[in-house]
């Protein structure tokens, strides 16, 4: 009832990138058990070690933003049922821009996912039957959290999600201001706390940033003081 893919890369042939787009350690694929107990055969997917990597260039032929649609199609293939419950471990998002100056280059680290009854096998009545939890740390310093309750079945998707990003050192994000903003930060911490839910006709959020002892330095004025 279960099978592994081992070492698995995704990696664009045309152009001089070798960083894969998606690449993981190993991917589990079995029958989710628990769902069986209310007589739905579905699937449960495990990420070791996963990679996901955007790369923008000056070109789009030599950009990574995306993966051809043949392989979602094969990736389909591979999962015999459908997913009801999916989760990652120690996985990697990263994107950079070598399109700005200086070039920026983020990413969230030490991944943790988990989503559970995605299929909504165990045919819940509540308005959001699925729930995905996940945390990361974002840089070095900052720590994400996120809490979602999910209707993915529904169309559009209905959904309601709680993100934190707390404790960024914001010198971190220097390369970011400097390409974007022309300043940059000589200390100070982040908190970033955001709510959104989304309903058949509507999607209603707010999103609230906190700095903490922040000390900046705006590099045009610096110029022009010579």
């Amino acid at each position: 009832g279960a099978y592994q893919i081992q070492g698995i890369r995704l990696v664009k042939l045309k152009g001089s990138e070798r960083e894969p787009f998606f690449a993981a350690d190993e991917i589990d694929i079995s029958v989710d058990w628990g769902a069986l107990l209310h007589r739905r055969l579905v699937s449960k997917i495990s990420l070791f070690e996963p990679q996901l990597q955007f790369i923008v260039r000056p070109s789009k032929a030599a950009s990574q933003t995306s993966v051809d649609s043949s392989w979602q199609d094969k990736v389909k293939g591979l999962v015999p049922f459908e997913i009801n419950r999916f989760l990652v471990f120690e996985g990697l998002v990263r994107y950079k821009d070598e399109t700005r100056t200086p070039k920026i280059d983020v990413d969230l680290h030490d991944l943790w996912l988990e989503a559970e009854n995605i299929s909504n096998a165990t045919k819940r009545s509540d308005r959001l039957p699925s729930t995905l939890l996940a945390s990361a740390r974002v840089m070095k310093s900052g720590r994400l959290k996120l809490t979602s309750h999910m209707d993915l079945l529904s169309a559009p998707a209905q959904f309601d999600v709680n993100t934190t990003i707390d404790g960024l050192d914001l010198k971190e994000a220097n390369e970011c201001m400097k390409a974007y903003g022309g300043f940059d930060f000589e200390k100070g911490t982040l908190r970033v706390t955001m709510e959104m839910a989304a309903t058949k006709d509507k999607i209603d959020g707010y999103v609230k940033t906190l700095a903490k002892d922040v000390d900046v330095v705006d590099f045009k004025k610096e110029l022009e003081k010579g």
